[in-house]
């Protein structure tokens, strides 16, 4: 009987949303919203690190391309490694506001080409 104790506190700790380690009732984070689903720029995306989609950071927000309402295009990211601009079209970026991180939607390989 004693064997069954700790998988039923473990399932009423799971059942409660109770967790030795953190809290649940803080906010969880936003997830990252597609950079063209934005209506007008957000605010601080000038000044957000940029990664490939393997998480690495691969430069810097160089320019923020939007058509007339203010609705965000493209996006123009200057490479660290090599001084490069290259443009990626806002439906292939992704911005997480909480974190202040641009993702493109591409690889080592293809920013290489």
């Amino acid at each position: 009987m004693h064997t069954a104790l700790p998988l039923l506190f473990a399932s009423a700790m799971l059942l409660t949303g109770s967790t030795a380690g953190g809290d649940l009732s803080e906010t969880p984070p936003m997830a990252p919203m597609a950079l063209n689903s934005y209506t007008l720029a957000p605010r601080n995306i000038g000044t957000a690190s940029v990664l490939d989609l393997d998480g690495d950071v691969i430069g810097s927000v160089q320019k923020l391309d939007v058509d007339q309402t203010g609705k965000p295009q493209g996006l123009d990211v200057l490479l660290s490694g090599n001084g490069h601009v290259i443009n990626v079209v806002a439906s292939n970026v992704s911005y997480e506001e909480g974190q202040n991180v641009v993702t493109v939607g591409l690889n080592r390989s293809q920013i290489a080409k």
